[in-house]
């Protein structure tokens, strides 16, 4: 199993979107949201240089839904809560060849 090894990844940015409509229907506005993506996967190591990477991520486009804060006797509290309406998927393996020492 040493030549099996498991990694994660995580990414903050934003994602831009163009919503297109049919000819001449609806207008939309594009808008810039605030996204997270989670992600996952395996390198297999066939030999000291080459291997096969797996991975899957899920992407995450937040529509904010609002802030807080509060206090009280307890102590004091910031809330955030964010949502998405959408969720898209990434599934992809690609070849390692490992240059150098």
């Amino acid at each position: 199993m040493d030549n099996i090894k498991p990694y994660g990844s995580f990414t903050l940015g934003t994602t831009y979107f163009i919503p297109q409509s049919a000819a001449g229907e609806i207008t939309y506005s594009d808008s810039w949201k605030f996204s997270v993506t989670i992600g996952g996967g395996v390198k297999i190591w066939m030999s000291d240089r080459v291997g096969i990477r797996l991975h899957g991520r899920l992407m995450l486009p937040m529509f904010w839904g609002g802030a807080g804060f509060s206090v009280g006797t307890g102590g004091a509290g910031f809330t955030v809560g964010a949502s998405t309406s959408m969720v898209q998927g990434d599934l992809g393996a690609g070849l390692i060849i490992a240059l150098g020492d």
